[in-house]
C-alpha cells in the first residue's frame, strides 16, 4: 500500500465521520484548504523557523480533507467537475507558491531565481496537463498508480501530506527544497512535453475520424465569408495545376486517367476532376457517405492514408488538400502517394507555412487543444523532402500572405484586396505552399 493509499484509507475511517455529522459542505472543505494554503505560504515567506514549522505542521492535517471531500460531495449528491477541476489547479498553484515562498525567505538571488523557474516548471506543467493532454489525464493517472515508483513520486510532491518538502521545512533544509524540487519538476515538465511529442498517431487518427463525424462532417461543406473565398482560392490553385498538367504531361491526355484523392472528405473537389476516373480515400465513414451522394460514380474506400490499397504506380495524378498538415504520418503518406502514382506522374498537395504569418496563432491554437495536430514546413525543407522522396517540384502557389481573420470578418475586404497584392510578391512568407510534384 502506498503513502496516498494508506493516508486516504485512513482519513476516511477517522475524519469522514466527523465532517458528515458536522453537516460540512465538500466545498466549503475545498475553501478552508485554499486560505489555510495561502496563509502558510505567506508564513513561509518571512522565513521564520518556527512559524514555519508550525504552519506547515497544521497544514498536512489540512490538507486530508482532500482525501474526503470527493466522497463528501458524491455522498451529498452535490459533486462538481468544476470543483474538480479548481482543486487541480489549487494544487499546482499551492506547490508553486510554496517554493517560491521558500526560495525569497533565505534572501539568496541565485537561489531565488532558481526557486523562480521552478514555480515557473510547476506552472507550465499545468498548461500542458490541464490543457493540451486534458484528453490524457485518466491514462496517467492509471499509469502512475501501477508505477512501483509510485511511493517515490507521492513523497515528492509538494502538497502531498507527510512529503519530503515537509521533513525538508521542519529539518530547516531550504537550500535543500529549491534545488531538489526544481530539479523534480523540471524532470516531470520534461516529461510532459515528451508525452505532447509521443501522443501515438493511432490517438491523433481517432481524434480526427471523431470530429470529421456529425454536425462537423456537415460544417465541412457549409463555408461562408473569408474561408469561402480560401476555399475558392484554394480550387483555383489546383485546376491551374490539373490543367497545366493537361498541357505539359508526358502520359497523354490527363483526363483519360485516374486520380486518387487521399483524405477525400466529402469529395468537395470531385467536381474539378472532369474526365478523371476518381478515386477516394478517407479515415471518416460519415465523410465518405456524403462524397458517395455526391458523386456516384466515385470508387471510394474507407482507409489509413499511410497504408494505401492500390497497386503501385496505378493513378496518374495523386492529390490531397489540407490533410498533410494534420497527420503525423505525413512522410508515410507521401511515399505511399508517390508509389501509387506512375511514372512521371503528378502529386499535389499542401504545406502550411512555417515563416508565415499564421505561425503564431497557430503555435496558440495548438497550446489551447484547438488544433490536434499540426505540421509546419519551410520551403527549403520541402526541397529536401521532394529530394528525399525522389520527386521534383514542379510547381508552387500559394493562398495568402495575410491570415483571413487577420481584420475580423467584417474588414475582410482589406484582407482580400491586401492578400491580391502580397502573396505572389511575398510568397515565402505565404500559406500554404500548393505544390505540384512529378514522380522521376
Amino acid at each position: 500500500m502506498t503513502k496516498e493509499d494508506y493516508l486516504r484509507k485512513k482519513s476516511l475511517q477517522l475524519i469522514y465521520p466527523i465532517i458528515l455529522k458536522s453537516n460540512a459542505s465538500s466545498e466549503s472543505l475545498f475553501f478552508f484548504r485554499i486560505i489555510f494554503g495561502l496563509l502558510v505560504g505567506c508564513i513561509l515567506f518571512f522565513g521564520n523557523y518556527l512559524y514555519s514549522a508550525i504552519a506547515i505542521s497544521l497544514f498536512q492535517f489540512v490538507m486530508l480533507l482532500d482525501y474526503i471531500d470527493g466522497t463528501l460531495a458524491r455522498n451529498k449528491g452535490r459533486f462538481s467537475h468544476k470543483f474538480l477541476l479548481l482543486d487541480r489547479y489549487f494544487h499546482y498553484f499551492i506547490s508553486a507558491f510554496f517554493l517560491l515562498a521558500v526560495a525569497f525567505s533565505i534572501h539568496n538571488f541565485t537561489f531565488l531565481i532558481v526557486g523562480s523557474i521552478g514555480s515557473l516548471f510547476i506552472i507550465l506543467t499545468a498548461l500542458i496537463e490541464n490543457l493540451y493532454l486534458k484528453d490524457k489525464l485518466k491514462e496517467v493517472r492509471q499509469q502512475k498508480r501501477q508505477s512501483k515508483f509510485q511511493n517515490l513520486r507521492d513523497f515528492l510532491i509538494i502538497d502531498s501530506p507527510f512529503s519530503i518538502f515537509f521533513f525538508l521545512i521542519v529539518l530547516n533544509q531550504l537550500t535543500l527544497i529549491i534545488l531538489l524540487f526544481s530539479f523534480v519538476k523540471f524532470v516531470l515538465l520534461v516529461k510532459k512535453i515528451k508525452m505532447i511529442k509521443d501522443k501515438s498517431s493511432e490517438d491523433i487518427k481517432k481524434q480526427l475520424a471523431e470530429y470529421y463525424h456529425g454536425s462537423q462532417a456537415e460544417r465541412y461543406d457549409n463555408l461562408s465569408g473569408s474561408w469561402k473565398d480560401m476555399y475558392d482560392k484554394e480550387v483555383e490553385i489546383i485546376q491551374s495545376f490539373l490543367e497545366n498538367e493537361g498541357e505539359d504531361s508526358d502520359l497523354g491526355n490527363v483526363n483519360q486517367g485516374k486520380i486518387l484523392d487521399v483524405a477525400c472528405g466529402t469529395g468537395r473537389h470531385f467536381s474539378i476532376y472532369k474526365g478523371f476516373e476518381i478515386y477516394g480515400v478517407d479515415i471518416s465513414s460519415e465523410m465518405l457517405e456524403k462524397a458517395k451522394k455526391r458523386f456516384l460514380s466515385a470508387k471510394l474506400i474507407k482507409h489509413d492514408a499511410s497504408e494505401l490499397p492500390f497497386a503501385n504506380n496505378e493513378f496518374n495524378i495523386c492529390i490531397s488538400s489540407r490533410f498533410i498538415c494534420h497527420t503525423p504520418d505525413y512522410i508515410k503518406v507521401l511515399k505511399e502517394m508517390k508509389r501509387v502514382t506512375k511514372t512521371k506522374g503528378v502529386i499535389i498537395a499542401d504545406f502550411p507555412n512555417k515563416y508565415s504569418l499564421s505561425y503564431f496563432p497557430t503555435k496558440l491554437r495548438l497550446l489551447l487543444g484547438k488544433l490536434r495536430y499540426f505540421n509546419q514546413f519551410s520551403f527549403i525543407g520541402l526541397e529536401s523532402l521532394a529530394e528525399e522522396l525522389g520527386l521534383e517540384i514542379v510547381d508552387v502557389k500559394t493562398r495568402a500572405f495575410l491570415p483571413p481573420k487577420i481584420f475580423g470578418e467584417k474588414l475582410y475586404f482589406i484582407t482580400k484586396v491586401l492578400n491580391k497584392r502580397l502573396t505572389d510578391k511575398l510568397w515565402k512568407f505565404s500559406t500554404p505552399f500548393h505544390v505540384k510534384f512529378r514522380k522521376l
